[in-house]
């Protein structure tokens, strides 16, 4: 190779390194264009999400109206994707949109109804009878020897009963055969009375409250009872018990089969109980408790602020606040108003008084607000997030909200010119 041919060759060299390098630089510039306009797609999107989902709602709409049958008396509860529709007379299994899929007819001049996962228990307070239903329809009847004061369920069928004989008050576990699983005897004058009961979703733990007076003084005592293996060797299955002189505990919920949290009118008291109960978390309140609500995330509640801070402008009238399972609060939210019902919704608390619904998301922003015509008996979500299950004395109504955005005339348009 002569010396001009290696010089053609090495200017070659040079000049496919150059560009190679241009091609990658250009490459490099694309993808670089790329990855922007993908960022900022994702940005859009996510900021149409966050204003779809945060959007306020100013009015709504009838969608359907359905008429109850027994006037005040029929009453609905979510169940699974559907709801469960009970009265004196019977119950009926629906779907979202109101199609029947089973119906039990009973007689009960009282009826209250306990629900978890697929099971639902009916008793007929006062009375004797007890009905079991999943999601087929009925499982089981079964007649207790002395009036029902409360039922609760579990979620694979077992249910527990409070019965009332004179002084005396029985606390019974049955599983879905009819079998009775533990008998708990209490004597008024020695143990007290009954106040609340509640069952793990298992079915092997259970929380009792007492209420004793003695004298002049009055105590409320929480039992802990364990019918797994954790009580095994424990006289009747009794694995420990808390006193309280001066708090009244109406109100016992697990969280989760181990997360045991027991509502009193001063304070709320969180116990973990893997086999035995321990003490984990108190809150203590010196504000008087208006309401309270709770599902298996959170509990809330809601106090009067003093005066002085309302007077000032500094506080809203009411304040709510909210806390997880662990006892840790997650939201204190300002209310103007204080409604007479407050629950959980699917991730919404819903709130009602009177005529007027008013729906709020937990970081406290309420997104709807309005009076529905008529006295709301409940209000029940529904699989859509726009729409909600309205329950009246005469007619249950499902509803969907909108906004109201209003349209420029040319009228308007000519008026704001001059």
């Amino acid at each position: 190779m002569t010396e001009q041919e290696k010089e053609e060759r090495r200017i070659q060299l040079i000049q496919n390194k150059k560009n190679r390098k241009e091609r990658s630089e250009q490459e490099w510039q694309k993808k670089r264009q790329r990855i922007a306009f993908t960022v900022m797609i994702l940005l859009v999107l996510a900021g149409l999400s966050h204003s779809f989902w945060d959007r306020s709602f100013h009015t709504f709409e009838e969608i359907t109206s359905t008429p109850n049958s027994g006037a005040n008396y029929t009453q609905f509860i979510a169940y699974q994707d559907g709801y469960l529709k009970y009265s004196q007379d019977g119950i009926s299994c629906l779907t979202q949109a109101e199609k029947v899929l089973w119906t039990e007819a009973y007689n009960m001049s009282n009826p209250a109804i306990s629900v978890e996962g697929e099971y639902a228990a009916v008793a007929d307070l006062e009375g004797n009878e007890v009905l079991l239903f999943d999601e087929g329809g009925k499982v089981g009847e079964y007649s207790m020897p002395y009036p029902v004061k409360k039922v609760q369920v579990a979620s694979q069928g077992v249910f527990c009963v409070v019965l009332e004989e004179g002084t005396d008050n029985y606390i019974r576990l049955y599983n879905k055969e009819g079998s009775l699983l533990a008998d708990i005897k209490s004597k008024l004058e020695s143990n007290g009375y009954p106040l609340a009961v509640a069952i793990s979703s298992d079915g092997k733990k259970m929380v009792a409250s007492y209420y004793c007076v003695d004298g002049i003084d009055s105590k409320n005592v929480l039992s802990f009872y364990n019918f797994g293996e954790g009580g095994k060797g424990q006289s009747g299955n009794l694995v420990g018990t808390y006193q309280f002189d001066h708090t009244f505990i109406p109100k016992i919920e697990f969280m989760d089969d181990r997360t045991v949290c027991a509502v009193g009118d001063d304070q709320t008291i969180f116990y973990q109980m893997k086999d035995k109960p321990k003490k984990v978390k108190t809150l203590s309140f010196n504000k008087e408790i208006k309401s309270v609500f709770s599902n298996h995330q959170y509990i809330g509640y809601i106090f009067e602020n003093d005066s002085e801070g309302v007077e000032a402008g500094t506080e809203q009238p009411y304040q709510m606040m909210i806390y997880n399972k662990s006892g840790h609060l997650k939201a204190s939210i300002g209310r103007n108003k204080l409604y007479e019902s407050v629950k959980w919704g699917e991730n919404v608390i819903i709130s009602y008084t009177g005529s007027e619904c008013s729906l709020l998301r937990m970081n406290g922003t309420e997104f709807f607000c309005q009076n529905l015509g008529d006295n709301i008996v409940d209000v029940l979500p529904t699989a859509k997030r726009t729409e909600y299950m309205v329950i009246y004395s005469d007619r249950s109504t499902r509803i969907k909200l909108k906004n109201k955005i209003q349209l420029k005339t040319e009228k308007t348009e000519q008026e704001e010119e001059s």
